[in-house]
């Protein structure tokens, strides 16, 4: 209390004593619980879930969705058991409610309602991150050792990879399957170590790599982009690396439209000693799909275009 007050005082910031609670054993906030035994979701939101009647449009399952989907950080596998529910969502698909949607229905109200806590990030421990790229998804499991030596589920996450990056390699898959796992947990991991475990063996030598060995470019703006990063990569056999390979085979049902995002602007990085000249239409393509996907290239292009 006396940290948190503290830290308010330096901010200049004022509270309402009549809307502070002090000595609670949990607190509801945003959708959850917050306790000493982690992060759950919020009974009422659950209890919404539960009573939440079978869908009769299209309307009624987005809805569904939206409400479920909040808490999938909780639930490994979410995508799978939700994918028939998220595929009456598609445009231009005629309503048809079968079975199946029932079954994924029902399953899905059963596992929220039995889903764990998440544990609460402890900065002065070592961040473990898993990652894993399949077919056509990246998946990415954050995770940590409690006092008991028991490992503790911070967050997971999952994607669908777009229609250019299901063609890359399995190795360039794996490798921006870190990449992207360590952006989407970059405010627990930019100022801490972490560990990554990955069931890739190549990928374990490989940010270290030489951009002269690197064709297109893309792998060497990922080393340059994990570089920022401090961490150790170990190798962990496939086997006991389910968590962030399941999660890579189902992604979250509505991945973000990126190619909605996509710019006239092109942006050109020079390796030193080196130029590009950029005479091929489709590279000027990848080019500009990959920066419209690279936070640090959005915001250049952003300034770029506010400038001028």
């Amino acid at each position: 209390l006396e940290q948190v007050l503290s830290a308010l005082s330096r901010a200049c910031l004022k509270l309402n004593p009549k809307k502070c609670k002090l000595a609670r054993d949990s607190v509801r906030a945003l959708g959850f619980v917050l306790s000493s035994e982690g992060i759950k979701a919020d009974p009422n939101n659950l209890r919404k879930i539960e009573n939440w009647p079978m869908p009769k449009n299209v309307k009624q399952t987005r809805q569904y969705l939206g409400l479920c989907s909040y808490y999938r950080a909780h639930l490994e596998g979410f995508a799978k058991i939700a994918q028939p529910l998220t595929d009456l969502l598609a445009k231009d698909k005629e309503w048809e409610w079968t079975d199946k949607h029932t079954e994924s229905f029902n399953t899905l109200k059963g596992r929220l309602l039995a889903s764990s806590a998440c544990a609460y990030p402890d900065f002065d421990k070592t961040f473990i991150l898993k990652t894993d790229g399949s077919g056509s998804c990246v998946g990415a499991v954050l995770s940590q050792y409690d006092d008991r030596k028991k490992e503790v589920l911070i967050s997971c996450a999952s994607q669908k990879l777009n229609a250019v990056e299901s063609k890359w390699s399995a190795f360039d898959k794996e490798f921006f399957a870190l990449v992207w796992g360590v952006r989407q947990f970059s405010n627990y991991l930019r100022y801490n170590r972490f560990l990554v475990l990955t069931d890739s063996k190549p990928l374990t030598t490989a940010i270290g790599m030489n951009p002269k060995n690197d064709a297109t470019g893309k792998r060497s703006r990922w080393c340059l982009e994990l570089q920022s990063y401090d961490f150790e990569i170990k190798y962990k056999i496939g086997k006991h690396h389910v968590d962030a390979d399941s999660l890579s085979r189902h992604p979250d049902p509505d991945p973000p439209d990126e190619s909605a995002n996509a710019d006239e602007i092109l942006l050109v990085c020079l390796v030193p000693e080196s130029t590009m000249i950029l005479t091929d239409s489709n590279l000027q393509k990848r080019i500009r799909d990959g920066q419209s996907r690279d936070p640090s290239s959005k915001e250049i292009i952003s300034k770029l275009k506010h400038n001028s």
